[in-house]
């Protein structure tokens, strides 16, 4: 059941992204000697890693080549569909957020370190 936090953008009409809201505030940022408290904004974030089926979409779309792991297919394997994608560039990353963005008609960007560090801390302040 999804919360008054969470978000879903629709890929294709069987594929979706599911964000979670992290709320404005200050987090422990870093660890040890050098842990510094930060604030940052509100912002929303994958809920999951991105997996097999949502990357073959972008794929199909854009002609953008595929994992080698693929096999040279526009999809995965079916027994990976849900896994994570694994073996894609910095830059196939930087595609993917480009063409979610013009997709959704919403803004994307890859998360910052003190954005992705304050959303697996949660509201706990958890060190991994």
């Amino acid at each position: 059941m999804e919360s008054s936090n969470d978000l879903s953008i629709e890929i294709s009409p069987d594929v979706s992204l599911a964000l979670v809201k992290v709320p404005a505030g200050e987090f422990t940022f870093g660890s040890g000697e050098t842990a510094q408290r930060l604030m940052l904004d509100e912002f929303y974030i994958g809920k999951y890693p991105l997996t097999n089926e949502q990357y073959s979409e972008f794929v199909q779309d854009t002609s953008h080549v595929p994992p080698e792991h693929w096999v040279g297919r526009l999809t995965p394997p079916y027994n990976i569909l849900t896994h994570p994608v694994v073996g894609v560039e910095w830059r196939d990353t930087l595609a993917f957020v480009e063409w979610l963005s013009d997709l959704s008609g919403k803004r994307f960007r890859l998360p910052s370190e003190a954005q992705w560090e304050k959303a697996a801390r949660s509201t706990d302040g958890r060190l991994y």
